[in-house]
């Protein structure tokens, strides 16, 4: 389980903004539920176990903000409260001006998941890559052990084929025998 630090990190957990009153991290919370909790997702999913490991970062991120705000209406003051709940009104940004810190960080929350995905998409690719290698080394252990079966049956057929070729030799050898001990008779 990774640790969660502080405030922002949380925020970036559940894709909300840092300034996000409690409810809608209450909100993003169980959107996160409804997706990633283990008793939603098939048994059968490739993505399964991560999905479980975002519901888990997703319910330890949502425990630190609960956390964070009751000891901020336990011990912090009223202001820190205050804070969590209230959203606050972002100034728009200016064209051709300087970001407003703090302005937007959507674009942030976009780049995060994006990135996210590209790296879920190369997980799934590199296990279906082994699934596949997996697959084809079964199949030649198998076409091995065919061949190594078929070759132990040609080996019997030689040995039965020898053994019939030694008896009519045997056989052929007694009948000639038997001819000339009775034609000395």
């Amino acid at each position: 389980m990774a640790n969660i630090n502080n405030h922002n990190e949380a925020c970036l957990i559940l894709g909300i903004d840092t300034d996000g009153a409690r409810e809608i991290w209450k909100s993003a919370y169980r959107s996160k539920c409804q997706m990633y909790h283990p008793d939603v997702l098939p048994e059968n999913d490739p993505d399964r176990e991560i999905n479980i490991e975002n519901y888990m970062l997703a319910k330890e991120a949502y425990e630190f903000l609960e956390k964070e705000y009751e000891t901020a209406g336990a011990g912090g003051s009223m202001v820190q409260k205050e804070k969590l709940q209230a959203p606050v009104v972002k100034a728009p940004k200016v064209m051709g001006s300087a970001p407003v810190p703090g302005a937007s960080t959507a674009m942030e929350k976009r780049r995060a998941r994006k990135k996210a995905d590209e790296k879920a998409k190369q997980n799934k690719e590199q296990r279906y890559k082994e699934l596949l290698e997996k697959g084809k080394k079964i199949r030649q252990e198998e076409k091995e052990k065919r061949i190594l079966d078929e070759i132990r049956w040609l080996r019997v057929a030689e040995i039965i084929r020898n053994v019939m070729a030694e008896d009519a030799k045997r056989r052929t050898a007694e009948e000639n025998l038997t001819e000339i001990i009775k034609s000395k008779q």
